[in-house]
Formats: structure tokens, sequence, C-alpha cells
């Protein structure tokens, strides 16, 4: 639990992210450890950041990045592996 937080607190203020990368790395981290509280939480603000329903629909579900921006597709594998 103490490396999520660590993580989490990364990602969210010592990183190079911008707003939107931000909170899609938080659903991702957030469908692939079953927190529902934190999905529910993060998914408004990660669409008024502009990650398109698609892209959160991939999340949730947990298809493939194919045909993603290059850099949300590579965000999301990389969260992914992490969690």
């Amino acid at each position: 639990a103490a490396r999520m937080s660590h993580l989490g607190t990364y990602v969210r203020y010592e990183t190079v992210f911008d707003r939107a990368q931000t909170e899609l790395a938080t659903i991702v981290a957030a469908r692939g450890l079953n927190n529902a509280y934190i999905w529910a939480a993060h998914v408004p603000p990660a669409r008024d950041e502009g990650i398109a329903e698609a892209t959160v629909e991939i999340v949730n579900s947990g298809a493939s990045v194919d045909g993603l921006d290059a850099t949300e597709a590579l965000i999301i594998r990389v969260a992914r592996q992490l969690v």
C-alpha cells in the first residue's frame, strides 16, 4: 500500500505530465487495482481535461491501445504494467 501511495504522489506532483495525462494515469491505476472509489472520482476530471470517452472505455475494458494518440497509449501501457 505504501508503494502505491508513493507512486500516486509521484504521478500527481513530480512528473512532467499535464493535468489530462495525470488523470489518465490515475484512472488506469484505479482500474488496474479495481478501485471503484478512485475510478469514480477521477473519470469526470479526466473527461473535463479532454480525455476522450473512447479512451476512458479502453481503460475501463482493458482493451488494446492501438489507434490512440501515441502519448496516451504509452501512458496506458506503462501504468498497466506498474499496477
